[in-house]
């Protein structure tokens, strides 16, 4: 049986802050971040449970990634 190969962003790093997800998907604000942990799309985790500093992990944000891609003809006129 062959391991999984880790995605991209759980390579580069397995943790990420919500600041740098917002900036990773190009959201200006970090409450489009927390409306995505909320309704289960990204998993975290927390350093201190009932205190911020919240971590979203690298396999769930490659995730919600490839789940979102839109076809390029989706676009084109």
């Amino acid at each position: 049986m062959s391991a999984t190969p880790p995605s991209k962003f759980a390579a580069e790093k397995p943790l990420y802050q919500p600041r740098e997800v917002a900036a990773l998907l190009g959201y200006r604000s970090l409450a489009s971040v927390y409306t995505l942990i909320k309704d289960g799309y990204l998993q975290c985790h927390s350093r201190r449970p009932g205190t911020s500093g919240i971590r979203i992990t690298g396999c769930s944000l490659e995730r919600y990634i490839n789940t979102n891609l839109v076809a390029a003809d989706h676009y084109q006129k």
